[in-house]
């Protein structure tokens, strides 16, 4: 006996929970995020969401472009993740990458010329890593496809440009420690790294034994806006200033200044028991994340605020099928979460 058991949608209107991979737009009016394997933008104020992908492959981890017109995402429509190209507006999306690696893109260059992405490619001559698929470099692609070029061997995991449009901000991953487990305090918890363009140096700047990631400057590139585990407390977003040696205030550009982070850390968010998570700000100072499956907006020093999305489309119905030599007597709970049945007497 063969049985299916089929689960359908009550709506094709649905209150959506689980939106990951939020990012807000440079102007601060729009969000891109990742919901049940398809890309979506929405007013960052709320409302219906446009679906920008539609095909069964699984796409995911939106980019903007500065100038807001273009997202960046990562799909699996050839087998391993590739990175394509869409309007904000919806179409055909373009294919930047082709390696049979996969990648993730992490952020356009200043200029929009580039797509900056992590994939395990090739290490460099020089680097003293061991070879693992999670020990990623960073590459960077021409945005309409072409021949990429290494940045660093370093395990960069996302990008915050600073004012010389080289040098950024990122955090590393040092251990096949899993990434979403909440808590860890280990020798491997991620750290908050600058990296100078010009030296082609990495500084650490945060000492925090348990997890600092999603580092992004703030407009002013005054201070660094991060997501951290520390003080006992759940992932939340906290700011800290970032002060370079010398009167120029530039990072890289005279001589590659020294950076020296203060050792003061303002907590921004305070949410409980679930860690904060897909932190991104806009040009305005507005900082977008999520928690708990929803998206939140919130200018620093005010109130989070909630964004109520719809997301109306045509879901297919979801049918899971089970096959067993000789079942019978099948049942399922009211609840339809367990099936009990007979195979061959047990």
């Amino acid at each position: 006996m063969t049985f299916a058991v089929i689960l359908f949608s009550m709506s094709a209107f649905s209150q959506p929970l689980w939106m990951r991979y939020n990012k807000i737009s440079p102007d601060g009016d729009k969000i891109a995020f990742s919901y049940k394997g398809d890309v979506y933008v929405v007013d960052s104020k709320g409302g219906m969401a446009l679906q920008l992908t539609t095909n069964s492959s699984y796409d995911y981890c939106p980019v903007w472009s500065h100038d807001g017109k273009t997202i960046a995402f990562a799909t699996d429509r050839n087998g391993n993740f590739d990175i394509y190209t869409v309007s904000v507006n919806g179409g055909v999306a373009m294919r930047v990458t082709t390696n049979s690696a996969s990648e993730t893109p992490l952020a356009f260059s200043p200029d929009d010329t580039e797509i900056y992405y992590s994939a395990y490619i090739q290490k460099d001559a020089a680097d003293a890593q061991f070879a693992s698929g999670w020990l990623t470099e960073l590459y960077r692609v021409p945005v309409n496809g072409g021949r990429p070029q290494q940045v660093t061997a370093a395990t960069v995991c996302s990008v915050s440009f600073d004012e010389d449009g080289e040098s950024f901000l990122y955090y590393d991953r040092k251990g096949s420690e899993n990434v979403w487990r909440k808590h860890q305090t280990s020798s491997v918890a991620r750290d908050i790294v600058y990296y100078n363009a010009k030296e082609k140096s990495h500084k650490i700047l945060t000492t925090n034994v348990g997890e600092d990631r999603d580092p992004i400057f703030t407009p002013d590139h005054k201070n660094i806006v991060f997501l951290s585990e520390r003080d006992g407390r759940s992932q939340n977003v906290y700011m800290m200033p970032f002060k370079r040696d010398g009167a120029t205030g530039k990072a890289n550009g005279n001589g590659g200044k020294t950076i020296i982070p203060l050792p003061m850390v303002q907590q921004v968010t305070d949410f409980q028991t679930y860690p904060v998570r897909f932190l991104s700000m806009a040009d305005n100072g507005k900082i977008c994340y999520g928690y708990q499956g929803e998206i939140y907006t919130q200018m620093i020093g005010e109130e989070p605020q909630k964004v109520e999305i719809e997301i109306v489309n045509d879901q297919e119905n979801t049918v899971e099928r089970g096959k067993f030599g000789d079942a019978s007597e099948l049942t399922i709970t009211p609840d339809g979460d367990l099936i009990a049945f007979v195979s061959r007497g047990e």
